[in-house]
């Protein structure tokens, strides 16, 4: 497990590398920035969800994995890195200044990236850890509130309205901060 581990890092120290360089061009061109909240607010959400994707990995204390489950932690890790390197606008981009603009080209990508992510973990923990058709139900009746949110986000990814992406990317920011004000001090 801490080889999966080390390699996480790796792609998650890379991912966060990437969004750092691209908030820190903004912030030197601040001048020519057009700035926007939303996409800024995403990105931050990104950020939050990765660490905390890597510190559930990196608190499993079991021996060593199978290239099967080492999988179904890389997978998702591949495609937060995706996600991560797309969140604000690289050197070059047709929006490169303009985050309103960059964020109405880019959010359904973002979203998409975000809701293929979530639908793969409920996937892959149905799968590893659930073994009889009831248990299906179950585990469904207990992430309830996890199903809705990723079906209000299939319906915003669908709707492609920028005040229902706010209400979404706000929503969102719900879950790490609630898991941050219970991880510290605890």
């Amino acid at each position: 497990m801490e080889g999966a581990i080390i390699f996480a890092s790796l792609i998650v120290g890379v991912a966060v590398t990437d969004q750092l360089s691209s908030l820190h061009r903004l912030l030197r061109a601040r001048e020519k920035v057009v700035w926007d909240a939303l996409p800024l607010l995403y990105a931050g959400f990104v950020i939050i969800s990765f660490i905390m994707i890597w510190w559930g990995i990196a608190g499993r204390s079991e021996g060593a994995i199978t290239i099967g489950e080492f999988l179904l932690i890389f997978v998702p890790l591949v495609l937060m890195f995706l996600l991560a390197h797309a969140t604000l606008p690289d050197k070059g981009d047709a929006d490169e200044y303009n985050l309103k603009a960059f964020w109405k080209r880019q959010s359904r990508y973002l979203l998409g990236m975000f809701i293929l992510v979530v639908a793969l973990d409920f996937g892959f923990a149905m799968a590893t850890t659930l073994e009889r058709p009831a248990d299906i139900l179950t585990y469904i009746s207990n992430r309830w509130v996890d199903m809705a949110l990723l079906g209000f986000m299939v319906v915003v990814w669908w709707a492609n309205r920028r005040w229902l992406d706010w209400v979404l990317v706000l929503m969102l920011c719900i879950v790490p901060l609630a898991w941050m004000g219970r991880s510290i001090g605890g």
